[in-house]
């Protein structure tokens, strides 16, 4: 039982405690001789019960104490269809009513009784006032506008939608003249709810119990006995079933919502079951049709639940619905199997006409036990491929695969749905099963090619997203060796999908082969295999090191794209996703960006998550590169998410390294911990034998740099990467490497190595962006004894990324210009460049640049006969080379003597976080107060840090 220590003393909390002061002070009144009245309304299960158990208690309480004869008299109108007056007979003539009072007597009669025994005055509780028959209600009525004639507290609750006209009239009048107190309750408030379960205000259940429960006290308790009361995202995660379907029947609170249909006539009772099985707003017609009565027998049942506050007609539309969730959950799992099987049926023809969604009509069609046909199937099947939730498609696939093996269907629908079904058990993480049932396609139908070849294609996807690469070639030259026996030869769609999977094995697919399936595609006009192979000869062309060459197919791919519909390229959201890597490695970042957009579009409109995760990394690459760093962030986030959810293993370990590099340059808090993660990723003995792993140990790298950690970035690029020279690292990116590795080399003092990578960087360029990052590695050369030459190198580069169209890059080498142009004296030049650097950082795309130039401004040059030379001045202390830009800049303000609240505001960062940053300042500094890391920052000298800092200049 969920919460139920908690909620075993829910009774003894009082969280309405407004309104039980005002019961408290109408019984201190009345016991002090006065005639007092209060109404308590509000809807189901909002305390009115609770409210006067408590107040009858208390009064019984006060009685003994004083020893005095106060009566309590609590009672609650019994359902329609009782003895009129029967409560109120009850309370006055406990023994029995006297058998010679006639009707019109009663009245008084009753009255007399009622006050002869509070003549020593007493509390009058009349609970479910709503129930009152009509002769109950006029002598209530007359109670209220003429009370007895002894002191005593007269309290009515009632709901007062389901209240009758005379009482809620007679209530008014007592109210509006003074003589009566209402007492309205409300839903309760977050807080409220928390103190009714036992639960703190940052308990993330509770936020997700107030939520679903509406603030009613009835509904808390009794959601909180389900599984959200331990799993607060049980209901808004895709996989996870409604919070509402996992009732228990059995359970007191649920049973006090059922005690209200009990009564329920057979008419009414049918309505409510066709209102519980379409599980959603519905019109008259809609209710006849599934509850199978006519039109005027239902239009009367539904006036009569109105009534009953069962059903509720929201904003006065021709629509009717419960009131609450849980009283439709309730009022279906008090159905029997066979009447649900039979309304879910209704139902599911019912939204077959009215042209609802596979996957609204497949809800109900798995629930029926009524036998399906090969078009029920073609339903399931497509709701399985539309839906973004892959247990809920298993589910839906096994029950057609189940029913289409228990009465021996079509054949080729039976193919269909295992296909589909393996693919939605890979998405769901279980790729094991997935395998097994193409394994048993294979074996069982190997006389069909077509269901054959898709077999094949699939097992081989599913093996190379588990980084099975070697399983995957096997199959597929298996099937290439008996295809090419065939008049055709192999389908294009083989050799492409054998193409990709050489390519990121490791391996670099023939140039030859892949031109003549390009020529083949087109001759059999199959577009989507085209793609595949354009976009396959240009990431191949890169990975050889030939960028220039890689831009005809890419620009060919991009006009093939554009003609494509969303329909032609529905299944093979991949070929998207290799067409959008290519574009983002040449620096088309506009392009890339759309066509992995479509990619995603394309991979959830069929549910393949696994697809998904390589997508997200490439868009996340391109945010960076485009310097956006917050949807960097998300991207990166969304791509650890369906590495984990799907099971995804090729791309896990770039998935982790970029989501280290987002959060390193977002100074996230939560970095050191991603790099841990991502490292042990990038060593845990697995096999480097993926494309992949080696853009990954790039992405690591520059998370390493990005936090100043120089060594282990270092270590990390040659480490994964084949040694000194990098033959592993991919071509497109070895100038950029090399890069790395030079500044790297400097600010660790390996001069001689420096030279060495910049040399390499300069072998390795071969188009604009390439270029500018060997520009830039030589620009970190020069700049200890040449600060004029590297702020033209610096220039030159940041020029050749504008070409490039890396503009975060530009931004990052104006900044190294302008530092080198004050090494070299020349301020007015430094202004200058700081000035193009931040009309760039203007843009969104380097905004996170602003608060770094704005610091790093230059001092103005001096007037009048001063020396336009900037003196030198002294060195950092080498352990500042440690702190990132973030941890600088919170050292600097605290140099000035701002405390952590100022510093929060002014960088908008919370207390906390600016803790966090001081407390690793102060290791990697060794001081252990604000004063000491005041006076270093003192004596430091002024610099110009950049992402890619160097060591000032000598002398």
């Amino acid at each position: 039982m969920i919460l139920s220590s908690n909620l075993r003393h829910a009774a003894d909390r009082v969280v309405r405690q407004a309104e039980w002061r005002s019961l408290s002070d109408a019984l201190a009144a009345a016991r002090q001789g006065r005639r007092t009245i209060v109404e308590i309304a509000g809807d189901p299960g909002t305390g009115k019960t609770w409210l006067l158990s408590r107040l009858a208690e208390a009064a019984e309480a006060a009685e003994a104490a004083d020893r005095s004869r106060y009566t309590v008299l609590t009672a609650a109108f019994p359902v329609p269809g009782s003895r009129p007056m029967r409560l109120f007979e009850d309370m006055a003539f406990p023994s029995g009513t006297p058998g010679d009072i006639r009707p019109h007597q009663s009245w008084s009669t009753i009255r007399f009784a009622l006050q002869r025994r509070l003549v020593a005055g007493g509390v009058l509780c009349l609970d479910d006032a709503q129930w009152a028959d009509p002769e109950s209600a006029g002598f209530l009525a007359q109670l209220l506008s003429d009370p007895l004639a002894v002191p005593h507290l007269l309290v009515v609750a009632h709901r007062s939608r389901q209240t009758c006209a005379t009482i809620r009239d007679a209530l008014s009048r007592a109210v509006s003249r003074g003589g009566a107190e209402r007492v309205v309750l409300e839903a309760l408030s977050a807080g409220q709810s928390g103190r009714l379960l036992g639960l703190s205000a940052q308990e993330p259940r509770l936020t997700a119990l107030h939520r679903a429960a509406g603030g009613n006290p009835l509904y808390l308790q009794a959601l909180a006995r389900t599984r959200l009361g331990v799993e607060p995202d049980t209901g808004a995660g895709p996989d996870h079933p409604d919070p509402f379907d996992l009732l228990d029947v059995t359970d007191p609170f649920i049973a006090q919502i059922l005690a209200e249909m009990v009564p329920l006539t057979p008419a009414e009772s049918a309505v409510i079951a066709a209102a519980a099985v379409l599980g959603r707003s519905a019109d008259l017609a809609e209710l006849a049709r599934v509850s199978d009565t006519t039109q005027d027998s239902t239009c009367q049942a539904v006036g009569r639940l109105l009534r009953r506050d069962l059903l509720r007609a929201p904003s006065h539309k021709p629509l009717f619905e419960f009131r609450h969730p849980l009283v439709q959950r309730s009022a279906y799992w008090r159905l029997d199997g066979c009447t649900r099987s039979r309304l879910h049926r209704r139902v599911f023809l019912l939204l077959g006409d009215l042209g609802a969604a596979a996957s609204e009509r497949a809800v109900h069609l798995e629930r029926t036990m009524i036998g399906l046909t090969d078009s029920d199937r073609q339903v399931l099947v497509k709701a399985a491929i539309g839906t973004q939730r892959p247990q809920l498609a298993v589910r839906w696939l096994e029950a057609a695969l189940h029913s289409h093996r228990a009465d021996g269907g079509d054949a080729a629908q039976g193919r269909t749905i295992r296909l589909h079904y393996a693919r939605a058990l890979a998405t769901a993480n279980r790729s094991g099963e997935g395998r097994r049932v193409l394994d048993e396609v294979l074996a069982t139908d190997r006389q069909d090619t077509a269901a054959r070849l898709d077999a094949v294609i699939l097992h081989a996807l599913i093996d190379c997203r588990q980084s099975r690469y070697a399983q995957a070639r096997a199959m597929l030259s298996a099937e290439l060796s008996e295809q090419r026996h065939t008049s055709n030869g192999p389908p294009v769609t083989l050799l492409v999908v054998q193409a990709s999977v050489e390519l990121f094995s490791g391996g670099l697919p023939s140039e030859q082969v892949l031109a003549s399936t390009v020529e083949r595609a087109r001759d059999a006009n199959d577009r989507q295999a085209e793609l595949g192979a354009l976009a396959l000869s240009g990431l191949t062309r890169l990975f050889r090191g030939q960028p220039a060459a890689a831009v005809p197919p890419v620009i060919a791919g991009c006009h093939l794209v554009d003609v494509l519909t969303p329909y032609d390229l529905e299944g093979r959201p991949e070929v998207l996703g290799l067409l959008g890597w290519t574009e983002l490695l040449l620096h088309r970042l506009h392009d890339a960006e759309h066509h992995l957009l479509r990619g995603v579009r394309a991979a959830r409109s069929t549910g393949d998550r696994q697809a998904l995760a390589a997508l997200f990394c490439g868009l996340s690459a391109v945010h960076h590169d485009a310097g956006r760093p917050k949807e960097a962030l998300a991207m990166a986030a969304a791509a650890t998410d369906a590495v984990h959810t799907a099971g995804v293993r090729h791309v896990r370990r770039l998935a982790l390294a970029m989501r280290a590099r987002a959060l390193a340059w977002n100074d996230d808090a939560g970095c050191d911990e991603a790099l841990a993660i991502a490292e042990r990723a990038a060593t845990d003995g697995r096999p480097r034998d993926c494309r992949w792993d080696g853009v990954a140990a790039v992405c690591l790298a520059q998370a390493l740099w990005i936090r100043h950690e120089h060594h282990r970035s270092l270590r990390t690029l040659i480490a994964s990467c084949g040694g000194s020279t990098l033959p592993d690292a991919p071509a497109c990116l070895r100038s950029m490497c090399f890069e790395m590795l030079t500044a790297c080399a400097i600010r660790l003092g390996r001069h001689a190595d420096a030279v060495d990578w910049a040399r390499h960087a300069a072998a390795a360029a071969s188009v604009p962006g390439e270029q500018a990052y060997a520009m830039s590695a030589e620009g970190n050369l020069r700049m200890g004894d040449d600060p004029r030459a590297a702020t033209a190198l610096y220039r030159r580069s940041a020029d050749l990324f504008a070409l490039a169209g890396m503009p975060d890059d530009r931004a990052r080498a104006l900044i190294r210009a302008a530092r080198s142009a004050i090494a070299g004296g020349d301020p007015e030049g430094a202004a200058d460049l700081l000035a193009m650097a931040k009309s760039s950082a203007a843009n969104p795309c380097v905004t996170q640049l602003e608060n770094e130039l704005t610091r790093q401004r230059p001092t103005p040059p001096a007037t009048g006969n001063a020396s336009r030379t900037l003196p030198p001045a002294p060195a950092r202390p080498a352990a500042m080379a440690t702190l990132t830009r973030r941890e600088m800049q919170i050292a600097e303000i605290v140099a000035m003597g701002k405390r952590t609240r100022e510093i929060a505001e002014e960088l908008g960062l919370s207390p906390r976080t600016v803790d966090v940053h001081l407390t690793r300042i102060y290791r990697k500094l060794n001081v252990s107060s604000r004063t000491a890391l005041s006076r270093l920052i003192t004596v430091a000298e002024p610099t110009l840090e950049s992402v890619y800092a160097v060591p000032a200049p000598k002398g």
